[in-house]
């Protein structure tokens, strides 16, 4: 999950009852005699508390049971120069084999969950940001390759689409209906690939969490999270917040550590603001926002006092912009203290900016504000946000004419080899019946990413046919047609196992 100040990285506590049983005995234990092996009735309190905790239980699990079908695990294709293997400086044959290409792709690993059964997916921004190719995997397998409808930088969320029909969809539920102290659950891929779609439970430790998210001008927005301490780490990003009645009430982006690891609080995006910007990124493939035309931040307790408030509360004007400001020309002044925005209260300037923002330029909302000596409603017109920026209409994430094929992906299993002659197969010390095709790098994405392993496998078969060359290879795989599965037989020279694995070309 991401980082931002305060070591914020941009990535649970269980009911329990304990019963002590003691038996005074001196001299050692007493003897055990067959009225002591009979249970004792337990009390009416006892049962109570039990089923308590298994009701609590049964909720659980019958959350995860409907919510995980609709999360899934993403897969983001990036760029980076490709760092020496360390293997090349240790290995007795590095010198026998051809070099690697110097650009690899990688890739990172997140979560999103699905909205709506035709396959729009909701994420975060940072998950595909500078990504390159995005793909997805259901939780019954399924892989599908996304294209990236939409990214919003200013709330951390973004839109995908597969092309798929009659998915499980998430429910969606109101982040404001939310208590502190009640119990939500965390579902998403923590730690790459090794624990996909995990559980964790934990309560909504605090509301309204104001953190300022970086912009694209260097200002930084407020903006209201969810703390929960449900556990969170890297790859848990864009999953899903849910409550026990099984709604999701937002999207777990980041977590507050020192470490770079879970330390107990994860934050999510309260549901409730997801919504209007997954609707504009679909409806428009950006978000457009509106604004007052004010800098503003939350009002102190000298602010009240000064405009003669009975609590702290508000947001506190500090600059009303140039003679074109929506506030400078509605009459707001430096020093006002905005206390409502259309009799919705506001006290921190994040939930002001969620009852402007996604109303349209041109529309009016009324500020009820006080100052010295005074009170006001002024009507101010609201103008667009200019930052467009901050949302970026994205496409398929196809490669460009001008870009280079990314190495290893230019076959149908996405790898790249060296073949096996006699001469290398010795110098590697493997039985002459073994040679093949040696992997020498695996596209992070393509269909063989986890399932064949570079500078370990040998390829010796395709579907039953025995491969010695490139042509082989070639000639093995001509009628393969995207989609299909190849049956594959390998060796593995490091440890001398022989391999099977099918692959489904692309």
């Amino acid at each position: 999950m991401r980082r931002a100040a305060f070591q914020w990285h941009y990535p649970s506590t269980m009911v329990g009852v304990l019963f002590t049983f003691g038996i005074g005995c001196a001299g050692g234990h007493p003897a055990i005699s067959s009225t002591a092996l009979k249970p004792a009735r337990p009390s009416g309190s006892f049962l109570k508390s039990t089923a308590s905790v298994r009701e609590l239980g049964d909720a659980f699990t019958a959350v995860a049971e409907a919510v995980r079908p609709s999360v899934v695990f993403i897969r983001t294709e990036l760029t980076a120069p490709r760092q020496p293997p360390s293997w090349n400086r240790q290995s007795s044959f590095a010198g026998a084999l051809p070099p690697v290409p110097t650009l690899q792709r990688f890739a990172s690993t997140s979560t999103g969950f699905i909205v709506t059964d035709d396959g729009y997916i909701v994420t975060n921004h940072h998950v595909v940001r500078g990504g390159r190719r995005v793909f997805v995997r259901l939780f019954d397998g399924r892989m599908f390759q996304a294209q990236v409808v939409g990214s919003d930088a200013l709330s951390d969320i973004a839109v995908l689409k597969i092309d798929e029909t009659n998915l499980p969809v998430a429910a969606l539920g109101n982040s404001d209906s939310i208590r502190v102290g009640e119990w939500v659950l965390a579902i998403g891929n923590p730690l790459g690939n090794t624990l996909p779609f995990t559980v964790t439970a934990g309560i909504v430790s605090a509301t309204a969490r104001t953190v300022t998210t970086p912009t694209p001008s260097g200002r930084g927005a407020d903006q209201d999270f969810i703390q929960t301490d449900a556990a969170a780490n890297s790859g848990n990003s864009g999953g899903p917040l849910v409550d026990l009645h099984g709604r999701i009430v937002g999207v777990n982006a980041a977590i507050a550590t020192e470490s770079g690891f879970y330390q107990g609080y994860t934050l999510a995006i309260p549901v409730n603001l997801m919504i209007p910007v997954v609707s504009q990124i679909i409806e428009w493939g950006h978000v457009k926002r509106s604004v007052i035309g004010a800098s503003m931040v939350s009002a102190t307790q000298e602010d009240a006092i000064a405009v003669g408030l009975d609590s702290i509360s508000g947001v506190l004007v500090q600059d009303i912009g140039d003679a074109y400001s929506p506030a400078r020309r509605a009459g707001l002044r430096p020093g006002d203290v905005i206390v409502d925005v259309d009799q919705h209260p506001v006290r921190s300037v994040a939930q002001l900016h969620r009852e402007v923002w996604f109303k349209s330029p041109g529309d009016t909302v009324v500020l009820h504000v006080h100052r010295e000596g005074a009170s006001a409603d002024l009507s101010v017109v609201l103008a667009p946000m200019q930052e467009r920026s901050m949302s970026v209409r994205a496409g398929r994430g196809q490669p460009t004419n001008s870009e280079p094929s990314p190495p290893c992906s230019n076959n149908p299993l996405g790898v790249c080899f060296v073949e096996v002659n006699a001469a290398l197969a010795w110098e590697i010390g493997i039985n002459r019946k073994q040679v093949g095709l040696m992997v020498r790098g695996v596209y992070p994405v393509g269909p063989s990413y986890g399932k064949l392993v570079a500078n370990r496998d040998i390829i010796t078969h395709v579907n039953g046919e025995r491969i010695h060359s490139a042509q082989d290879l070639d000639k093995a795989l001509a009628t393969a047609l995207p989609g299909d599965i190849v049956s594959l037989h390998t060796y593995r020279f490091r440890s001398g196992e022989n391999g099977f694995t099918r692959i489904r070309v692309r």
